[in-house]
């Protein structure tokens, strides 16, 4: 189970919140259909950024995000379980602050933090994410990738750019 129990989500999350879960859920999973899944919770128009800006990570439309949240988790981690610590909901934000550990890879273990902007909107009735921020702990990701070199796999760095 990718996303581990936690007495941060109310036992009745709002339907909103119940969006963000599926997608953090969909993220975090091993299994790759769950890519499919994620899709559903996204606006035509999403956008996702990867905080802080000085880590060098491209913003990505929902195509190209789709695209990296299919190869990246399977091919740098095993074992991801996502720890949610603290949920802040108002109409249309929810703040996920969050920790995660997993097995790297190179079978290091690895560790981060996350605080995951959720920006969602009504489309059709139902609740879409727009846009996500994700900031993470800038030191884990730089010991994890000191020289930020591009972690290859399948003719594309792990930020989607083809080689």
């Amino acid at each position: 189970m990718p996303l581990a129990p936690t007495k941060a989500i109310p036992p009745m999350p709002s339907t909103q919140l119940q969006v963000v879960l599926t997608f953090l859920r969909a993220m975090t999973s091993e299994d790759t259909s769950a890519t499919e899944i994620l899709a559903t919770t996204l606006t035509e128009d999403y956008t996702y950024t990867f905080l802080p800006q000085s880590l060098g990570y491209p913003v990505r439309n929902k195509e190209r995000f789709l695209a990296y949240a299919r190869k990246t988790p399977l091919a740098l981690f095993r074992n991801l379980q996502l720890y949610i610590r603290q949920v802040i909901e108002a109409p249309g934000k929810i703040i996920v602050q969050a920790a995660s550990t997993a097995t790297f890879h190179t079978g290091v273990p690895y560790g981060n933090e996350y605080m995951f902007l959720h920006h969602l909107i009504q489309e059709g009735g139902e609740w879409k994410i727009q846009k996500v921020e994700e900031f993470v702990d800038s030191r884990a990701m730089v010991h994890f990738v000191p020289s930020r070199t591009p972690l290859r796999f399948s003719g594309q760095d792990i930020h989607g750019s083809k080689l």
